[in-house]
């Protein structure tokens, strides 16, 4: 799809920003409301997006434009006025590993489609159904395309309105999680009481979970286990959990794929951002008289959103945006202010939610832990390693290189993820990795990121105090998810 229909092909890179693309989005843009209006660019300035480390599966440039807009005469209105544009411009990743991997898996159409009409599907319904008391929030589309290989979103620049991410290194405080967790809450009701009336995976059938996809997460989520293996092995205080861990990890791994498996059949399911963590969520200060602490919010990046179970956006959030100190302290508050405000919404909506009691909800959750032990440790090693920032460098420029090397690059990443990346080469996929597990694993043992070290072993730790790493607790996980799906509510 494209919003609006256009033939002007979409740029791949930085260099293909133009003048006049530019101009011909914006008076696409202004004509969805004011019919005849044409727009020119006096200048504008392109910057990166990203900081380095960031932008796995995307490159983002900030674009700064001052512009003339010109509308045919009405009443007292002015015919010809000056204008300024801050935009996001998103593009697929100029890394051919991860560009053919976010079409493989429909990465592109399921961000592209849920800007351009899955939100506001769901935002009209709740309106109907729900007074507009869930309203969900995304920085404003502008422009979007979608067709074979050209993909491109154009969006606001919430930024400039004071909207900010919150450092990773840091994470959340309560009142920024209690903010994004009722976001969250209200988005995965509307779409659940929504899928109630209308059905939403015959309408939108992207998103329903692709077994090869959700296969390959998994697989590479599992790599980061064996780095802190192999980083505690020899320190005498993790000896205990070090032999645990190197009997058992195998069997982890194979109740990790059934708890991923299991999920999308659960008790209730409904859409899910598929990666809700810190660096996907905008926050803004909105303090006041009462409270110096109040925050609003903007979900972002939706690459990921699959009809799932709502408990592994929980488990994200939690497991890589807080500290095992907060989520020691705030755990049951967190997740109580979830499941009211989930209930209370879809009761308004007028959906039926039956045998989802708090209790039913955090046996739930607790069912799908190794799916947050896992992602935790995935993303809190991708983000803080320095090394991870080093071999995925937001040089956007460097795009523009070598168009020779970049055919060779297609036609080697076309051979990697059609044939490599299958569950049948799942030894020689592992093996292929194990250069840059072995510099994470490095980087650990030369103590130079003690921040990311001490990340790791909070969540390897508060892991072993739950009994995650227990042959009955896997055996409990097993009992309890096959439970969840005798159950499910449709």
């Amino acid at each position: 799809g494209t919003l609006p229909s256009d033939g002007m092909r979409a740029p791949s890179k930085r260099s293909e920003i133009t003048r006049e693309w530019l101009e011909h989005i914006l008076t696409q843009y202004e004509n969805q409301t004011h019919p005849g209006t044409k727009v020119v660019i006096k200048g504008f300035k392109l910057q990166d997006g990203m900081q380095s480390g960031e932008g796995y599966q995307s490159q983002m440039f900030k674009a700064d434009i001052e512009a003339i807009v010109s509308r045919p005469p009405d009443g007292d209105n002015p015919a010809q006025e000056e204008s300024q544009y801050q935009l996001i411009i998103k593009l697929l990743s100029s890394d051919p590993v991860d560009h053919l991997l976010a079409k493989t898996m429909r990465m592109t159409k399921r961000e592209f489609e849920m800007y351009s009409e899955v939100i506001k599907d769901l935002n009209a319904f709740q309106e109907i159904n729900g007074n507009d008391q869930f309203r969900l929030k995304l920085p404003k589309l502008i422009y979007g395309k979608c067709i074979n290989d050209e993909f491109v979103l154009v969006m606001e620049n919430v930024k400039v309105n004071g909207f900010k991410n919150v450092s990773v290194n840091n994470g959340l405080n309560l009142q920024q999680m209690l903010c994004a967790i009722e976001d969250l809450a209200k988005f995965h009701a509307v779409s659940y009481a929504y899928n109630q009336k209308h059905k939403f995976l015959d309408i939108y059938p992207c998103y329903k979970v692709d077994n090869t996809t959700s296969w390959i997460f998994t697989w590479h989520n599992t790599l980061f286990l064996d780095t802190v293996i192999t980083y505690i092995k020899d320190k005498s205080e993790f000896k205990d959990i070090s032999e645990k861990l190197e009997n058992i990890k195998d069997e982890l791994f194979i109740k990790y794929k059934e708890e991923v498996q299991l999920a999308s059949n659960s008790q209730v399911t409904c859409l899910t951002h598929g990666d809700f963590w810190t660096n996907n969520i905008l926050f803004k200060n909105v303090e006041n008289n009462k409270n110096k602490d109040m925050w609003n919010a903007h979900i972002i990046d939706w690459q990921l959103a699959n009809w799932n179970s709502p408990l592994l956006d929980l488990h994200n959030v939690l497991q890589t945006s807080t500290s095992k100190e907060f989520r020691k302290t705030h755990l049951e508050d967190v997740l109580q202010f979830y499941h009211s405000t989930f209930h209370d919404a879809v009761t308004v909506m007028g959906a039926s939610l039956d045998r989802w009691t708090y209790e039913e909800f955090k046996k739930e959750y607790d069912s799908y832990m190794l799916y947050g032990l896992f992602r935790g440790l995935m993303i809190v090693q991708f983000v803080l390693s320095d090394f991870m920032k080093i071999i995925k460098p937001v040089n956007i420029q460097k795009a523009d290189s070598n168009p020779y090397l970049e055919k060779i690059g297609r036609k080697w990443t076309k051979y990697l993820v059609l044939k490599r990346i299958n569950p049948d080469n799942e030894r020689e996929m592992y093996l292929s990795n194990s250069l840059w597990t072995k510099y994470l694993v490095q980087e650990m043992i030369e103590g130079k990121n003690q921040e990311m070290i001490n990340w790791v072993i909070g969540i390897i730790m508060e892991a072993e105090e739950k009994g995650l790493f227990e042959n009955d607790y896997s055996r409990k996980v097993n009992n309890d998810n096959k439970s969840g799906i005798k159950t499910k509510q449709m």
